[in-house]
C-alpha cells in the first residue's frame, strides 16, 4: 500500500487517510502561567490525533482543545483533582471509558477508552507505571525499590491482551523503563517484555542522550511511519524532566 502521510516543508510527515500521529509526554505536573502557553505550543505543533500525558496538571489539560479522559485522582499520595498520574487526549469523543483496567493494578495510573479515527474505532491505553520508589521514601511508605513498579506489571499482560481482542490498539505513557532496559533489574525488565510481547514498541531503543521513558506501543494493525522525539528535558529551561515522543501511524494494509 502506498503511503497516506507525506513529508511537509519540515521534513516532518502529514497526515492524511489511513495515517494517525499518536504523542505521548510526562509534563512533570507544569501548571506555571508563563510555561503553560510553550507547553501548548510545542504540543499544538505535533498535531497529534491522539495524546496521552502523564504527570498532568488541569493547568494545563484544560486548555487543551481536545476531548479528554482522565485516569484516577487518588494515586495513594492523597486525591490530587488538579492532576492526574494519566490522561489521554483526542480529537474526537471518548467512549468505554475505563480508569481501574485490573484491581490489582496500583490505583489512578491507567485509562483506557475508545476514539474513531479516519482509519475507524482505535482503542488507547494511558499508562503511567510506578517509578522504581513509589512509596518508598515518600507516601505510604511500606514499599521496597521496584515492588509498586513489578505490582502493575504482573496483570498487565492479561489486560493488555484482553484491549488488544478489541482491535486496533495504541499503548503509551511512562513506563518508567528504557526499552531495552539498562538500569533496571531483569526481573522487572522481563516483566515489561511479557507485558508487551505481542505489541510492538515503536520507540524501543531511541533516545535523546537521556533515558527515554515514555514509549508507545501499537498491535499489528499499524506500520510505524515516523517516529520522533522531542527532547523537552534539554537546554537551559527544559519543559519537563522527561522527553516526548510523537510516532505517525499508517494502517497496514491486510487488516
Amino acid at each position: 500500500m502506498l503511503s497516506n502521510a507525506q513529508a511537509d516543508e519540515r521534513g516532518r510527515l502529514t497526515v492524511g487517510a489511513g495515517a494517525f500521529r499518536a504523542a505521548t509526554w510526562n509534563t512533570e505536573w507544569l501548571r506555571n502561567t508563563r510555561r503553560v502557553p510553550e507547553a501548548l505550543a510545542v504540543i499544538e505543533a505535533w498535531d497529534a490525533d491522539v495524546l496521552v500525558l502523564t504527570e498532568v496538571d488541569e493547568a494545563l489539560l484544560g486548555r487543551l482543545n481536545l476531548h479528554v479522559a482522565r485516569g484516577g485522582d487518588d494515586w495513594g499520595y492523597g486525591h490530587s483533582p488538579g492532576r492526574r498520574k494519566v490522561a489521554v487526549c483526542s480529537r474526537t469523543p471518548w467512549r468505554d471509558v475505563d480508569s481501574v483496567g485490573h484491581p490489582g493494578l496500583p490505583a489512578g495510573r491507567y485509562v483506557a477508552a475508545t476514539t474513531d479515527t479516519a482509519s475507524g474505532p482505535l482503542r488507547v491505553v494511558g499508562l503511567c507505571i510506578p517509578w522504581r520508589d513509589a512509596h518508598v521514601r515518600t507516601g505510604r511508605r511500606n514499599r521496597v525499590a521496584w515492588e509498586d513498579h513489578a505490582a502493575y506489571l504482573e496483570p498487565l499482560p492479561e489486560l493488555l491482551k484482553q484491549e488488544s481482542l478489541r482491535g486496533a490498539l495504541v499503548v503509551a505513557g511512562d513506563l518508567n523503563q528504557t526499552v531495552p532496559g539498562t538500569r533496571s533489574p531483569r526481573p522487572v525488565q522481563d516483566l515489561l517484555a511479557r507485558a508487551f510481547a505481542d505489541l510492538e514498541i515503536t520507540t524501543a531503543g531511541r533516545s535523546c542522550g537521556n533515558r527515554l521513558l515514555d514509549h508507545i506501543a501499537v498491535t499489528s494493525h499499524w506500520n510505524p511511519l515516523e517516529v520522533v522525539l522531542e527532547c523537552l528535558a534539554h537546554g537551559e529551561a527544559p519543559l519537563s524532566d522527561h522527553d516526548a515522543v510523537v510516532v505517525t501511524l499508517e494502517q497496514q494494509a491486510s487488516l
